[in-house]
């Protein structure tokens, strides 16, 4: 019986007044990581440089990501669709 496989990942985004839909197509692309401690050392890493250019930093909320289990379907929807469908 095969297993399947599911993945755990985590990304940021800033947190809006105005919440828009999270996958939506921004032109602007997210970064992803493997585990909690690098999003928090990338988003801390960001805020430094907006503080070292005396900009008020934005806040950024934290998010984790599991995926459905990785079939050749859900990596077609992934490809064609995105990861709003996935």
């Amino acid at each position: 019986m095969a297993q399947e496989n599911t993945f755990e990942l985590y990304s940021y985004s800033p947190v809006r007044e105005r919440e828009e839909p999270r996958w939506k197509e921004t032109g602007i692309p997210s970064e992803y990581f493997s585990d909690l401690d690098e999003v928090r050392a990338a988003v801390k890493s960001m805020r430094e440089e907006f503080e070292a250019d005396g900009d008020d930093p934005p806040v950024f909320k934290l998010e984790r990501i599991r995926t459905p289990p990785l079939s050749k379907a859900n990596l077609l929807i992934l490809l064609n669709q995105g990861l709003g469908r996935f």
